[in-house]
């Protein structure tokens, strides 16, 4: 797995994607992949390691910035991608506009030759499999139109540990040298994915080129979490404010929380509960409860 050495974690990903590697040839085109996890997991770093084992440049389109059909064809198939060797990325591919969406249900047909022509706007496109490899990428794969989806070997990313969350930060803060065990308390602090494990080693570099140091120990820890707000287990504030609401007042309808809290529904449900579910802080159950593990982390906070 050579290929994603520099890569932390999802093994069965780096096998499955060496494996597509070694057995392409002229008559085994590499298959419509999409990559499936939450944001932050590192979909677009496998992408782009995958696109330079191919040895082929990479284009990273945000499928938000898709209009329609005729766009994608006249501004961005037919100048950049038809004819040249590369590998096409379309992030956020639920985000597809559904003229393009049906376009593709013809393209990217599983069966058939590996050249593949598709009329538009009285014009003809050329998808050449042997050339292009095409990549999706999506955080809701349920908005990816179902029939299309079905043409597409899905990959599903697992959460990192605690320990690979380590090695992220160690990895990317390659030249501090971590004392103390400071290095399992940082990676507690993160919150779940690659990309807060990155952002936790900015912190870390911008602290030690700061103070001119290379070595990083729990008392710099503390120094730092005072500096840039860092709570442990990673909680916001907001956060913190739910689970003490839920301590003090006992279980909760999602109405009286957003009451309470001055915040909508839907900002409580998107981006405060799914962390604190995803740590088992609170359970739902018709109202919010907070669990024993909640009540501890809370209790660790105020301490």
């Amino acid at each position: 797995m050579e290929n994603f050495s520099n890569l932390v974690g999802q093994d069965h990903i780096k096998r499955q994607l060496d494996f597509y590697l070694n057995s392409q040839s002229s008559e085994t085109r590499i298959p419509f992949i999409m990559m499936n996890a939450a944001k932050g997991s590192g979909k677009t770093e496998f992408c782009r390691n995958f696109a330079k084992a191919l040895k082929k440049p990479i284009m990273e389109i945000n499928c938000s910035t898709i209009k329609d059909s005729s766009q994608f064809f006249d501004q961005i198939f037919v100048p950049m991608i038809m004819n040249n060797k590369i590998t096409v990325l379309f992030d956020e591919c639920h985000a597809l506009p559904k003229s393009l969406m049906m376009s593709f249900l013809t393209v990217f047909n599983t069966q058939g030759p590996t050249v593949r022509q598709f009329a538009f706007n009285d014009n003809i496109a050329e998808f050449d499999f042997n050339k292009q490899t095409y990549l999706f990428a999506t955080t809701d794969q349920e908005k990816v139109f179902a029939p299309l989806k079905d043409r597409f070997t899905i990959i599903d990313f697992k959460p990192y540990t605690s320990n690979e969350m380590a090695q992220i930060i160690s990895k990317t803060a390659d030249w501090v040298e971590f004392k103390d065990d400071v290095l399992e308390v940082v990676a507690e602090s993160v919150r779940g994915n690659a990309r807060s494990a990155v952002l936790r080693s900015d912190e870390i570099l911008r602290y030690c080129n700061k103070n001119n140091q290379s070595v990083f120990g729990l008392d710099d820890w503390t120094e730092l979490c005072s500096l840039v707000n860092i709570e442990k287990n990673g909680l916001r504030n907001s956060e913190i404010e739910v689970l003490t609401i839920l301590k003090e007042r006992g279980d909760c309808t999602l109405g009286m929380l957003s009451s309470v809290t001055g915040l909508s529904r839907t900002t409580l449900q998107r981006d405060i509960e799914s962390f604190l579910l995803k740590k088992n802080f609170i359970r739902i159950d018709g109202t919010r409860k907070i669990t024993t593990k909640g009540l501890n982390a809370l209790a660790g906070q105020l301490e």
